[in-house]
């Protein structure tokens, strides 16, 4: 019996964001097992993100929930990132991740929290009550309460784990 139809085995096609969510998982668990390249793995997999999935066809019902679910991965990613470089006090690479967060999520309080505190490990306190207030406006259209500014940083509570 013949029909008229096309099929399309994708055994032979790499689909990015495929790979990008098994390499995302991989990182994680290598991170969480404390394994010693597992900074290398986050930091490729975090490369790997090609942007939201569909983007030029938001309106794809289908396609939503595996669109949110890479960009939740890659903000975990970029998290872990931002954290791990703060702990090991190479805070100019941790604000360059939270930038990455804030540029796909402009409402990621973890985000804007980090980012502040690495602004003000670094001295750039100006910059830093800057990105508070431009915190405080995008809480402000969600209607979140912001957590106040700190009157100065506390080494032993940085800032983004306030409210944790």
């Amino acid at each position: 019996m013949s029909t008229d139809k096309y099929v399309v085995s994708l055994s032979n096609v790499t689909v990015d964001v495929e790979v990008f969510l098994a390499a995302a998982r991989e990182a994680v668990l290598r991170y969480e097992n404390g394994e010693p390249d597992a900074l290398t793995a986050l930091a490729l997999a975090e490369a790997g993100y090609a942007g939201d999935f569909l983007a030029e066809d938001r309106y794809y019902e289908w396609a939503v929930s595996l669109r949110e679910l890479a960009r939740a991965s890659y903000l975990d990613l970029v998290r872990t990132l931002a954290t791990a470089a703060a702990r090991s006090g190479d805070y100019e690479r941790a604000q360059a991740y939270q930038l990455r967060a804030l540029e796909r999520d402009p409402f990621d309080e973890q985000a804007h929290l980090g980012l502040i505190d690495a602004l003000a490990c670094t001295g750039k306190h100006d910059r830093a009550r800057r990105q508070y207030h431009d915190y405080r406006r995008q809480m402000d259209r969600i209607g979140i309460e912001p957590v106040p500014f700190p009157p100065h940083r506390v080494a032993a509570r940085p800032l983004s784990t306030v409210g944790r």
